[in-house]
């Protein structure tokens, strides 16, 4: 997202102070001493001073609103008096007066403090120091109204009932800012609940009464909360100085948007909001854009052989140069893309074979615990790995041999029976145990094994459908892959997808090993943009596995979809669960091929009740 700069207009708060008039009557706040009667003349200066905020042509003008107070204090934190205004109500200058007792005379360090509108008592209660959160706003001007503050510090002559105070500038210890959100194409705001997170973030002050200064404490959030029937996209915030980098974001409809700005050092009394450049302002705007769940995992839950799972949102990759794995952007998308083969430490490139960086297609049970024939163990999957099953087995780069899986503990050594059932799902060692290692992600993964997709196959509704506006890897013709959906037969098929539905009833297939004669493939029947699947996708009701190709060692890469389940065949084959719309067209699981091939990943996620 393009960060934005913040554009600004600093507020002054000049306000002039002449204090004359004494009193002997004036009832004591706190502590003993003589009573003054003290009259303020508060003259606006700049364009700032405090009360009633209005925004005119961009900038916050304030005046004085009535029953305004304001609370003198002596450098102990002593509540001396109260301040009223008497006259000057709308104005950009009012007189204050009231009376304070203090045993204090000659020149005397004063503190003054207006926290916004409050009644003598509300001021009476304030404790020492004052207590201002910010945690809570309603976006308002009324709000920035009620909760401004300055404060004061200066020392003043007290001659018996008479005070002197040639000049006093209060000074505000807040900044304000105004925002409009910006959301997508289609999405409403209708006054849902703003959270400003991020670094920085100062909700709450401390105000001492012995100074007038405050301490700010970072509590992390600011939200704002709209009252009822206020559904504008443009809203006003508080923010107490400090560096900030905030983060705006919205739930609409249950998704979240949000929008991060740059950090940004904020200042007391400036009025943060965007410089159009013709001389007028505006609100700066948030480009809100929908936050990618933190979940990795994609459509229904499925519940296969007493256990629940979903898929993930895509397909494995993995970069050779950071040894690092990763899940692609989409469903759809992949790489078409091997590693290389090493064979009695040598890595062997076929002829216009050429070495890829990040790659997502692998040979069977590469989790990228690898050990590269000597004594070395690194993170990097490499395509495939080949060591010797026993004494004097031979290795040739460009043949079948017996291969086992790239990790430094080799799966099924040694083993020399007909089949292997369970093959590497009985074991930690699975792409699912590398992805969730190395990503630093949380959950038990795994790859399906060949019993599982029977059990799919038997309990949920599969079958082919193409993509229009995407390419093959040839990039002679859309793509193509296998679609699962949350059904058990072609009704629920025709509910979820609505207008999408065929016109003509398709059948529901069971997986035959080696025999596709009854397992016909058919990605025309079903056919989506990238638009439309978006909108099929959000549904909860799909996985789509894309036609990402797979590649022989001694072969170009074939455009179909390929992907490894964890069951190993004999001690060089595992088993593959195949779908192609070409000249085959047909579903299938493979017990005859080759660990060397590279083959396609898509790792599910356990589901725990």
């Amino acid at each position: 997202m393009e960060r934005r700069h913040f554009y600004s207009c600093l507020l002054t708060a000049g306000l002039a102070l002449s204090l004359v008039s004494c009193s002997e009557d004036a009832t004591l706040i706190e502590g003993q001493g003589r009573n003054v009667t003290m009259t303020v003349n508060i003259s606006r200066g700049g364009n700032s001073t405090r009360s009633l905020l209005k925004e005119e042509n961009g900038s916050l003008q304030c005046t004085w609103e009535a029953n305004d107070l304001v609370l003198v204090t002596d450098q102990s934190g002593n509540k001396l008096g109260i301040l009223e205004l008497k006259s000057g109500v709308g104005e950009e200058s009012a007189t204050f007066s009231g009376d304070i007792s203090t045993t204090a005379s000659g020149n005397t360090k004063l503190n003054f403090l207006y926290v916004g509108p409050k009644s003598e008592q509300d001021l009476n209660d304030l404790s020492n120091p004052v207590e201002i959160d910010y945690s809570t706003q309603t976006g308002t001007l009324d709000w920035l109204s009620e909760n401004d503050f300055f404060t004061a510090s200066q020392e003043v002559s007290i001659n018996g009932s008479v005070v002197n105070v040639e000049s006093l500038s209060l000074s505000r210890k807040v900044a304000f800012g105004k925002f409009e959100l910006k959301f997508p194409a289609g999405v409403t705001y209708g006054g849902e609940t703003i959270t400003i997170s991020g670094t920085g973030i100062n909700t709450s002050a401390s105000v001492a009464l012995t100074d007038g200064e405050g301490t700010f404490n970072t509590s992390g959030s600011i939200t704002i909360t709209r009252p009822e029937n206020i559904t504008s996209s443009e809203f006003y915030v508080a923010v107490f100085p400090g560096t900030i980098t905030p983060n705006f974001s919205v739930e609409v409809g249950g998704k979240t948007y949000s929008c991060p700005l740059a950090e940004r050092t904020w200042t007391a009394s400036e009025f943060v909001r965007k410089n159009n450049g013709d001389g007028t302002y505006s609100g700066i705007v948030l480009t809100m854009e929908e936050e990618k769940s933190a979940d990795d995992t994609v459509g229904p839950i499925f519940e296969i052989n007493n256990r629940k799972f979903r898929f993930t949102k895509a397909n494995l990759a993995y970069n050779i140069e950071n040894k690092e794995w990763y899940l692609l952007e989409e469903q759809y998308s992949y790489l078409h893309k091997t590693g290389w083969a090493l064979a009695n430490g040598t890595w062997s490139l076929p002829k216009g074979y050429k070495k890829n960086t990040d790659i997502d297609l692998f040979g069977f049970g590469c989790t990228g615990l690898i050990y590269d024939g000597v004594s070395k163990t690194t993170n990097a999957p490499e395509y495939w790995h080949q060591k010797t099953l026993y004494a004097g087995q031979s290795i040739n780069p460009t043949a079948e041999g017996y291969y086992y899986p790239t990790q430094e503990t080799k799966v099924n050594e040694g083993y020399t029976g007909s089949n292997l059932v369970n093959g590497i799902s009985e074991t930690v060692f699975d792409w699912g145990t590398a992805y969730e290692r190395q990503a630093s992600v949380s959950g038990n993964y795994f790859t399906l094994n060949e019993g599982d997709w029977r059990e799919i196959a038997k309990n949920y509704f599969m079958y082919g459908a193409t993509i229009t506006d995407i390419k093959m890897a040839d990039g002679k013709t859309d793509l193509y892959g296998c679609l699962i959906f949350n059904a058990k037969d072609f009704d629920g098929v025709k509910s979820i997808l609505g207008d999408l539905a065929p016109k003509t009833t398709i059948s529901k297939l069971e997986f035959k090993a080696g025999d596709s004669n009854n397992n016909k493939f058919e990605c025309n029947t079903i056919k989506l943009t990238t638009s439309q699947f978006k909108a099929l996708e959000s549904t909860g009701n799909i996985v789509f596995l894309p036609a990402a190709g797979h590649r022989a060692q001694e072969s170009t890469t074939k455009t179909d979809g390929y992907y490894w389940t964890a069951t190993a065949g004999q001690a060089w084959t595992s088993t593959i669960f195949i779908f192609d719309a070409g000249k085959e067209k047909y579903f299938w699981l493979s017990s005859s091929k080759t660990r060397m091939f590279g083959c396609s990943v898509r790792l599910v996620k356990e589901i725990a009740d």
